[in-house]
């Protein structure tokens, strides 16, 4: 186990306590969190393999080596998910729950998927919930923390479909899977895209550039064939509700 203490004059900080304090302070010490991260992330491969463990070093209270560290870099510098996936394909994801479950959780709700580059990482991180053997999820693999949402918001389904499919072609050089195949992966997230038209029209580009048969009809999940109906007309409605009062009374000439 890999668990570090910080000396501040008379006191002695666990590091959950001490990268807590950088965060709340808002110390601009970004850099140096970004130089500890890659030297850690350089160095985990021969650590792990001279200690003779299965794939990750752990810290304190089930959570992955420096794990507050890298949860403090994220807040402070939200672009830093570059650190972050290498940090998600290091660890043991059969059991290192903390990673997606709090911190990824932490960094969503502070920062939003605020650009095309953090849209990317998204549908990585997608991939990396695959890899660690996860199947099923509220909201299927790519909405789990509303992506899906926020693609509709921000990029085409053609665009979307092709960031999609660059993603798995990275992947699968690197990090790779342990066992299956590409369109494993395609498979995996296809859930996400059939509750939606938008992730229909996704799917629909997908399945046409990788000469994919990923469009499936309701009665193959076992639903009823209204039902998905039913879920965009609600979806309509809400979206229309949510428009500001003003827009139906002072609408643009055309």
């Amino acid at each position: 186990m890999l668990e570090l203490s910080f000396k501040i004059e008379k006191r002695t900080l666990n590091e959950t306590a001490f990268f807590r304090r950088l965060t709340q302070d808002r110390i601009p010490i970004a850099p140096v969190l970004r130089r500890l991260m890659t030297a850690y992330l350089n160095a985990h491969s021969a650590a792990v393999e001279a200690k003779g463990i299965f794939r990750q070093l752990w810290g304190p209270e089930g959570q992955g080596a420096l794990a507050p560290a890298m949860q403090a870099l994220l807040s402070i510098d939200p672009d830093s998910h570059d650190i972050f996936r290498s940090y998600l394909a290091k660890r043991n994801g059969e059991y290192d729950v903390y990673s997606t479950d709090v911190i990824m959780k932490r960094y969503i709700q502070k920062s939003g998927w605020r650009n095309i580059a953090m849209i990317g990482f998204g549908i990585y991180f997608a991939l990396i919930r695959h890899k660690d053997g996860l199947r099923a999820i509220r909201g299927g693999l790519l909405n789990e923390y509303g992506l899906l949402s926020a693609a509709e918001k921000t990029v085409s389904e053609a665009t979307f479909a092709a960031m999609i499919s660059q993603e798995i072609d990275q992947f699968m050089v690197d990090p790779g899977l342990d066992y299956g195949t590409k369109e494993d992966l395609y498979v995996s997230i296809q859930p996400s895209l059939e509750l939606t038209k938008y992730g229909r029209r996704v799917l629909g580009f997908l399945s046409f550039g990788e000469k994919l048969n990923l469009k499936r009809g309701p009665e193959k999940h076992g639903w009823n064939p209204g039902f998905l109906q039913a879920v965009d007309a609600q979806r309509a409605r809400a979206e229309k509700a949510a428009r500001p009062w003003w827009t139906y009374v002072f609408r643009k000439n055309r």
